[in-house]
């Protein structure tokens, strides 16, 4: 969403993005009509239980099934430094709400902009990122066969590199890739076998004008 909404400020900065699965909100807040989701989730760790508060976002928010928010509920609580992040999660999406709908806005994007998705996804991070695509002119859509939205988690990030053309996005020769091949549909309705970068699940991955000797930048 912070990539989304730097190309959207200052375009110009940009020679082109590369962005992971934003959580852009399309329609209904994500956190549900009047807030719903969010204040049960806040009412959790204010009652000393921060593993229910993640369990219900990454349910309620998140879209993920039982089974896999059971075990993030029991492992939060065991390891101080979620303990601590659990606000910020929850801060995270109430910004991303107050945000609103902003396709309109994304449509003004002229920065050409891959973006990366898994294709083990619950079915409204697709949604999501079908909608930036339909109405972003410069936007190539990557399916990572095999990935969900733990795509960025360091054993992906470790496997054998590969050489691949960058997607054409203003990212200078030489830049590392994402070692497994995905899926890139364009607007024109062709498809082609690439390699995302190498990171693959690091959202806002930009290159920067503005920064010759470090092509790739993190917002």
């Amino acid at each position: 969403m912070v990539a989304l909404e730097a190309l959207a400020a200052s375009p110009s900065s940009f020679t082109g993005a590369v962005i992971f699965e934003p959580a852009a909100v399309i329609g209904p807040p994500l956190a549900g009509e009047g807030d719903e989701v969010l204040t049960q989730a806040r009412a959790a760790p204010a009652a000393g239980r921060p593993g229910q508060a993640m369990a219900i976002f990454t349910q309620d928010a998140g879209g993920l099934p039982p089974w896999q928010t059971w075990p993030v509920g029991m492992t939060i609580p065991l390891i101080p430094k979620y303990r601590r992040l659990v606000p910020c999660q929850l801060d995270s999406l109430e910004a991303i709400d107050r945000l609103g709908v902003r396709l309109d806005t994304y449509a003004q994007i002229k920065v050409p902009t891959v973006l990366l998705g898994g294709d083990r996804n619950p079915a409204h991070i697709t949604e999501r990122l079908d909608a930036i695509e339909r109405v972003m002119p410069h936007a190539e859509r990557v399916v990572m066969h095999r990935r969900d939205h733990g795509a960025g988690r360091p054993r992906h990030r470790s496997a054998r590199r590969q050489s691949a053309a960058p997607a054409r996005i203003g990212v200078p020769p030489g830049a590392r890739h994402y070692p497994q091949p995905a899926t890139v549909r364009t607007h024109s309705g062709m498809t082609a076998r690439i390699a995302a970068n190498e990171w693959a699940g690091r959202s806002g991955i930009v290159g920067s004008r503005t920064s010759p000797r470090r092509p790739i930048e993190r917002l």
